[in-house]
């Protein structure tokens, strides 16, 4: 059997049990899904080895890296480590993450502080200029903690929840009025290419905070 008539057959017979044939017959594999990254200094697209310690950069442009189930807009002049192909660090710049549900917190770090997740879709970004790190939980569950390591605030949401870790350490609220840097749309898109449907509510059932043309993703 070719391999177009095997995942045609797969796919009817997925559905018919109900299962998503894009999340069960998908890829493994690390790939840069939108423009390109550069990974241990060398500029990658396509498919990318493991990442078992792997700082990746962006240039002037935003680049999506789909790694296992989770999904990452990697903003430009963004800077995050990969340690076994989970993300540890924000190191600079920002990024929107779409995660799958993970078997134990994971937890990644920022100069201010850290971001346990468990299974959400979260915006991180360091705001070098306000030596602080803002966080929003889009939906799900995510912890945010000091650099001792100690909770100072939980983020529970059905749709954006941001706050921002001081320089001190502390959680406060978003000085922001609307969602810093990141757009519904986005989210969308990045659950999309993990096989999934966001799981928000949205207000009055429509999607408020749209991307400008010139941040669209387009695949």
């Amino acid at each position: 059997m070719n391999r177009r008539l095997f995942c045609k057959s797969a796919t009817t017979v997925l559905l018919a049990i109900g299962l998503n044939p894009k999340l069960v017959l998908a890829d493994e594999r690390s790939k840069v899904l939108l423009n390109t990254v550069k990974v241990n200094n060398k500029s990658k697209k396509g498919y990318l080895d493991n990442l078992e310690s792997s700082i990746l950069e962006t240039q002037d442009q935003q680049t999506v890296v789909k790694v296992k189930d989770d999904v990452f807009l990697i903003r430009p002049f963004s800077k995050v480590k990969f340690v076994s192909n989970k993300i540890v660090e924000v190191i600079q710049g920002s990024i929107h993450a779409a995660f799958s549900k993970q078997p134990k917190e994971l937890k990644i770090k920022t100069k201010q502080g850290t971001i346990g997740i468990r299974g959400t879709v979260t915006y991180i970004e360091v705001e070098k200029k306000f030596e602080r790190t803002y966080v929003c939980n889009c939906y799900g569950h995510t912890n945010l903690y000091n650099n001792k390591n100690q909770l100072i605030k939980s983020l529970q949401s059905d749709y954006h929840n941001p706050a921002v870790i001081t320089a001190s350490g502390l959680a406060e609220k978003s000085p922001y009025n609307i969602p810093l840097n990141h757009f519904d749309d986005h989210i969308e898109t990045l659950e999309q290419q993990a096989g999934r449907s966001p799981r928000w509510k949205l207000p009055k059932g429509k999607k408020i905070f749209i991307s400008p043309t010139s941040l669209k993703l387009n695949f």
